[in-house]
C-alpha cells in the first residue's frame, strides 16, 4: 500500500506512522491496563494536543492526533479491567 504524503503538511509523516500503531501503544499503556490507567494516560495526552495548551503553529497536527487519542482511548476503555 503506497501513502502519499501532503507536501503542504510537514507533519504528514509523522501521522502517518502514529495512524498505524495499537490503540494501547497510542496512549502509551499495556494490553492489560485498568480503566485508571488508561484514563489518566488520556487525560495526560489531551492536554499535550488540546488546542488551547499547545503550539499554535502546530494546529492542524495536534487537531489529528487529538483525534486519534480520543478513538484509541475509546477503544481501551471499553476493553480495560
Amino acid at each position: 500500500m503506497i501513502r502519499w504524503r501532503n507536501l503542504d503538511d510537514p507533519y504528514s509523516d509523522r501521522l502517518a506512522s502514529v495512524r498505524t500503531r495499537a490503540p494501547h501503544d497510542i496512549l502509551g499503556v499495556p494490553v492489560d491496563c485498568t480503566k485508571a490507567q488508561a484514563r489518566r494516560a488520556y487525560l495526560a495526552l489531551v492536554k499535550t494536543y488540546h488546542p488551547d495548551h499547545a503550539d499554535p503553529f502546530m494546529a492542524a497536527y495536534n487537531q489529528e492526533m487529538l483525534k486519534l487519542v480520543n478513538q484509541a482511548y475509546a477503544y481501551v476503555s471499553k476493553r480495560a479491567v
